[in-house]
Parts: C-alpha cells; structure tokens; sequence
C-alpha cells in the first residue's frame, strides 16, 4: 500500500491533478471555486480515513483517477453543480476512456457511503438505456392513436411497476428490479425523466406525421431544438440529448417502420454528383407533395374534386383534358401581386419547408396565408394569360377573324390606332406606345404561324385555341439539347416566313404550355414517390405517350406560310389623319381642296402640297386625285374599307 507519511508528498500530488482537471471543466467560476473547495474536503477526509485504515490505498492506485473521481464525487453529491459524468471527467484526463467505470468503482469504494448522489441520474444504471427504448416503444403504443396527458402516462407507469403489472414483455425481472428501486428511491427524478420521454415520444409522433405527409426526411436536430426549447431534456445536454433522441428514434422505426417516415442523413459512400442528384429528387418529391397537399386542401377542398384538381377557368370553358391531377406541374397558384407571382412554386414551397421543419403545424400555417392573400389555382395555360396583359388589352385585333385578308399596311394602321386609343395605353409615353405595338405585331405573327401550320387549336390535346389562348402555346423543342434559341425572341426580328424557317432548324412545335409540362416530364422514376393512387401514375404516362404521339415538328412550305405583316411601302401614322380629313369633309358635304385640308388639319396650305407631293406613291393606295383649279381629292373603295375599318377599330377600344 501507498505510506502516506513518506516524503513522496500524496496530498500534494492529487491537488495538482484536481486543478488541472478542474481547469478544463465547461461551468461557472462559482461553480469551479465550489468544487476546488468541495473536493480538497474530499481529499482530506479520504486521506483521514486511510491513515485511520478504514481502507487500504494500494501502491499502483492511479492518483489522477483518485483525482477524477473525488471531483466526479464532489459534482454529484451538491445541487447546483453542473450535470458532469464520469465519461466527460475521463475524457479530460491522460487516462484511456474506458477508466469511466474505474471512475464508478473509486466512487462505490471510498466515498459513495459518504457522499451519496443529490439527484439520481438513470444512464448510470447498467443497461438503463435498452430499458428506456422499450419503454419508448411501449409509450409509442400507447398514444400513437389517442391523447393522453403526460401526467396520466406517467402516473400508470408507476402504478404498474410498484405493482409488477401490464408492463412491456421485452423488460425482463432485473429491468423491472431496477426501475421500481429507481421509483422508490429517487421518485422526483423518476417523474421528471419519464414526463420528458413522454414528451419526447409525443413530439417524434406528431413530427413524424407532418414529416410523412410531404414524404420528407425527418431531421432529428429540429425535434431536439423544439424539445429543449421547452424544457424537456432527459436530463441531458444538448448534444447528448440530441444523440438519445436519435437512439429511440432509430429504435421505434425499427419495430414501426410503416409509421415512421426515413430519418434524414449523408450517405458517404456516395459520390458528389450523386448525392446531388439525390438531392435535387429529393427535393423535387417534397415539393411536389406539399403542392397536392395544398391543392387538396386550401380553401376546404375547393379545387379537388373526385380525384382531380379542377381549375376554375378551364371549367368555366368545358375543358376537361387539363384539370386533372395527373398533370400537377400544369397547375400553378396564382398570386395577385407580381412580387409574389413565384411564391408558391414547388422550388419555393421547399425553401420554405426547409426553413420551417421544427413547426409540425406548418402546412396549415402555409394555407392560411395562401388563403389570406388570396392565392388561387388555375392551370398554367390560365396562368399564362392572367399575366399576359397586352394579348388581353388587344384580343379583339389580334384575333380579327379576316385580319389576314387584309394588307398589311392596314394591319399596322389598325395596330397603331388601337393602342392610340385604348384606355391604359392612349396617354404613354411613345415609347412605350412603341414597344407595345412591337409586342401587338409579335402576337399576331404567332397566332398566324400555329394556324398555318397546325390550325387553331393546339395539335396535342386539342382543346385550347389561338382565339382565346394565344398567349398559353410555346415552342417546345424535341431535345432540349438541341435548343439554341428562344422562338419568343424571333418575332420582332423576323418575317414569319424567316421565322418557320429558323424554327424548323429548331426542332420543335408548337403546343400549349400545359402539354409542354407533360411532353418534358422527365422524372417518371419519381412518380410513385409523389403519388400515392398508382391509378394516377398509369394516366401520367398514358397523357405523356398520347402527347408525344401527337406532337408535330414544325415545317416550312411556302405553300402556306407567307408574310402578313410584310409592308410594300412605309406607312406612317400621318396617312390616318389624312384619310380621316378626307373622310370627314366629304362626309359634311364640302369638297376636298388643299385648302379645306388646311383649315381641318390646322396647318399650311404649302404643308399639304408639300405631303401628296412626297407621299403620292403612298396616298394614291387610298385616294384618287382630280386635277384641276383646284385640285381635288376623294377616297376610292379601299380609303373608305380602310378608315371605316379604323374607325371601328377606334370606336371599340373608344368604349373599353
């Protein structure tokens, strides 16, 4: 044994290993000055006892796990201390970890008689914690289809252990020894550490309902953070509360699998663009499930009936190939202010699901604001027009049912006119006037390519049309690997002869844009990740084999495609005031002079000369010229068809 009373100074070599260890120790300056004074106590009193022979210290006694335990002693046997176990004391020492039961069997030995634990800690109970997964399980069972309160739980699981009845089958005799000692023994502790496992298992069970509706991965961290944040902790530290959580989450899913959605990790054997390959399907799963949740259930139900997803407009038409839930990207949620127009897309809706994944309540949050504002859905076809204002302002010209009978001189006088009289438009600036003409002129050669080539309606599911849904068909390309242009950007640069010809190089044709989601579905391995009704799965891919059977590249013939807006001569707006003078004088009964022009126009007799002079070539299209003192002019049958036709134009968007 050590001789305490030799020169090698024992004491003195124990306070250095206290200090250190203690230096290290994560608390409170109070509370670091208390267990140096608390454990030198210690210290003397175990000397004391030694010299006294009560026990035999022997010659090969480590001194710095004497340390270690004597300020394990000194945390435990106090309140107020910080929790500190004897595997954070180890892993401060020189000392292999696995000296954490040497720590236990120093305390037993020499100072568990006189300094007894404060508070009962149950993780140091040998295996105390298969007895709590069990346990778990057994909670698990008893709540995962009712509401229980805590208090009610906890209060039967002490009754049944002091009474060794209904207990789970899996606690053997010593499990069941155990857990009535610790209830007999440390009861207040007993009832605060199950009150939080009940806690905690309610919490997993909630969770993992919110988590499985959207088929997302739970995320431990977050049901730790909520935890904590209430006060519920096993009696941890956050980092290990957190792994307890992660233990008897992996347990339940284990013996409930069906229950319990996958929990969330890295799998490293992966590569990078593996894993993020897995990410973004993950990603695309989750926000697809979020947006059918939503659709099923915003507004009560109000868009899902029999198993489709209505959108009110194609229902108001008697559309029926382009409400059904089968094509669920073709469905979108409208926003009425365009600052919030992608709010609600499957990206952002999982943006949003990531930064809320501790609110189990968060769908519900997410359709009360999408109710509060207002938030409709309608199909993309719809959603297109809702945000196409200038095809909405100018509908009428652009989809004139003898529009391209007409020469196309006309056409961009009857452009011109429309915008100079429209409501919204009349007072812009010219050059806005301008860029609105161009987009009018964009339209219009659109609407003339599709019904060459394809007719009115769209060639894919043959229901929307050019006269009513110009604005919903896009050029979808037979391989986005070939797509080198956007067919939007021709229009204003080209004839739309140039254009089918670009376009035909292109690879592609037109189609609406909700058979443009079906076309380009590419995730079709996903499908029964999204949808939970294989019904809805067979009509995807049936949509998606009759839409490509149907889709047509397009082709240049010159046969049919010609150039409609493709002017002979310049036109500018000065031909409608003169055509109109004209038009107006005859009409009161006055003959057309230079000089009558004058006075009606308000400007000079020389200005009028000056204009039929320079403009002959131009005017001559729309009025016959008689010479003589004076000379005279007169509108032929294509000046009157042409400002009748401006006037009417005039008048309507006059009455808008």
């Amino acid at each position: 044994m050590i001789n305490l009373n030799k020169k090698f100074n024992f004491k003195q070599k124990i306070i250095e290993y206290l200090k250190h260890l203690i230096d290290s120790i994560e608390c409170t300056i109070e509370q670091k000055e208390f267990i140096v004074g608390k454990s030198l106590e210690i210290l003397s009193e175990f000397i004391l006892r030694a010299k006294n022979n009560e026990f035999i210290i022997p010659k090969n006694a480590n001194l710095e796990k004497i340390a270690a335990t004597i300020i394990y002693t000194a945390a435990l046997s106090n309140k107020n201390m910080p929790i500190i176990t004897r595997e954070e004391i180890a892993g401060l020492t020189s000392i292999n970890i696995k000296s954490s039961s040497d720590i236990s069997s120093y305390y037993k030995k020499y100072f568990g008689q006189l300094y007894p634990r404060t508070e009962f800690r149950f993780p140091s109970y040998p295996g105390f914690n298969n007895i709590r997964n069990i346990i778990s399980l057994y909670l698990f069972g008893l709540i995962k289809d009712t509401e229980i309160k805590t208090s009610k739980l906890v209060s039967s699981l002490k009754g049944n252990i002091l009474n060794g009845i209904n207990l789970p089958k899996l606690l053997t005799q010593k499990d069941i020894s155990m857990l009535h000692e610790m209830l007999t023994l440390y009861q207040d502790t007993f009832i605060r550490y199950f009150s939080d496992l009940v806690e905690l298992i309610k919490q997993i069970i909630i969770s993992s309902m919110f988590y499985k509706k959207i088929s997302a991965h739970l995320v431990i961290k977050y049901i730790a953070e909520s935890l904590i944040e209430r006060g519920i902790n096993l009696l941890k530290k956050p980092r290990q509360f957190y792994y307890v959580v992660i233990e008897i989450y992996d347990f339940l899913y284990r013996h409930f699998s069906d229950f319990f959605p996958l929990r969330s990790y890295v799998q490293k054997n992966l590569s990078k663009k593996e894993r993020e390959k897995e990410q973004e399907e993950y990603e695309k799963i989750v926000g697809n499930k979020i947006k059918l949740y939503l659709i099923k259930n915003i507004y009560n139900g109000k868009y899902f009936k029999e198993g489709k997803a209505k959108c009110p407009e194609c229902m108001k038409e008697g559309l029926i190939k382009n409400t059904d839930i089968s094509r669920l990207e073709a469905l979108e949620f409208h926003h009425n202010t365009n600052k919030k127009e992608n709010q609600f897309t499957v990206d952002n809706l999982y943006n949003m699901f990531t930064k809320n994944q501790a609110n189990t309540h968060f769908l519900e949050h997410l359709i009360s604001l999408m109710e509060s504002e207002k938030v409709i859905l309608v199909c993309r076809n719809h959603h297109h027009m809702l945000h196409e204002s200038y095809f909405k302002y100018f509908n009428y010209l652009i989809n004139w049912e003898n529009l391209f009978s007409l020469p196309a001189e006309l056409i961009h006088l009857l452009i011109r006119t429309s915008v100079e009289n429209h409501r919204l438009t009349r007072n812009l600036p010219i050059k806005f006037k301008k860029e609105i003409r161009r987009r009018i002129k964009s339209y219009i050669k659109k609407r003339y390519i599709i019904e060459c080539v394809y007719g009115e309606y769209c060639p894919t599911c043959v229901e929307f049309n050019t006269k009513k849904h110009l604005s919903a068909f896009h050029f979808n390309h037979e391989d986005k690997k070939t797509k080198n242009i956007e067919a939007s950007n021709l229009y204003s640069l080209h004839s739309c002869s140039e254009i089918v010809k670009i376009l035909e190089q292109e690879r592609g044709g037109y189609i609406c844009s909700n058979c443009h989601t079906v076309i380009h579905y590419e995730k079709f391995h996903l499908l029964d990740e999204i949808y939970e009704n294989k019904n809805v799965v067979k009509r995807i891919l049936e949509d998606y084999n009759s839409v490509s059977k149907n889709f047509t590249i397009i082709h240049y013939n010159s046969s049919l495609v010609g150039n409609p807006l493709k002017k002979n001569f310049k036109i500018t707006e000065s031909i409608e005031r003169y055509l109109t003078a004209i038009y107006e004088i005859t009409k009161s009964g006055h003959d057309v002079t230079v000089y009558t022009l004058a006075e009606y126009l308000k400007i000079s007799s020389s200005s009028i000369s000056n204009y039929f002079y320079k403009k002959k070539n131009v005017i001559t299209q729309f009025v016959d010229i008689i010479a003589g003192r004076p000379t005279k002019y007169f509108l032929n049958n294509n000046g009157i068809e042409t400002i009748l036709l401006i006037y009417h134009i005039r008048d309507y968007y006059n009455s808008l």
